[in-house]
């Protein structure tokens, strides 16, 4: 592991098996990780606004629970 990060090539590396273990096949993408997992929210072609209000969503379903 402490190898991972002598190197900047082998980080992003281990950085992109990562993003594709959670889904992530277009950027930018917003990820939320709460006790019940990962959330992709919105995706490539979304706005701020729509991540805000998805965002928002999420955190209220969150604290109501």
């Amino acid at each position: 592991m402490a190898a991972t990060f002598a190197s900047p090539a082998a980080r992003a590396e281990a950085d992109f098996l990562e993003v594709r273990r959670l889904g992530v096949d277009a950027y930018p993408t917003l990820l939320l990780h709460t006790a019940h997992g990962t959330d992709r929210l919105g995706g490539p072609v979304a706005s701020a606004d729509t991540l805000t209000h998805a965002l928002d969503q999420r955190v209220a379903a969150t604290t109501a629970a």
